[in-house]
């Protein structure tokens, strides 16, 4: 199962990423924190081998839950009113 953000740009690159990986086949979580582009047939490949749990993820096992709970309880800025 993979879980995360998709954003389409205007010439029709995507861009994923993040994005939390869970593997049912070996039973792990991972999380990789940058934007992968679909141009990048390199980090491509990379994505593909830690979600096979080939190559090290940036964040893994409950970790990912920290940092997930952590980025959602960070306070945002309040934005300035009449800017």
């Amino acid at each position: 199962e993979i879980l995360g953000a998709v954003t389409e740009k205007e010439d029709g690159e995507i861009l994923y990423g993040p994005m939390v990986v869970f593997s049912l086949v070996n039973n792990s979580l991972v999380m990789l924190e940058e934007k992968i582009s679909s141009f990048d047939n390199a980090k491509m490949a990379l994505f593909q081998k830690v979600a096979r749990g080939e190559e090290k993820p940036s964040i893994e096992g409950k970790e990912v839950f920290r940092y997930l709970k952590e980025t959602v309880l960070k306070p945002k800025p309040i934005p300035k009113e009449g800017i």
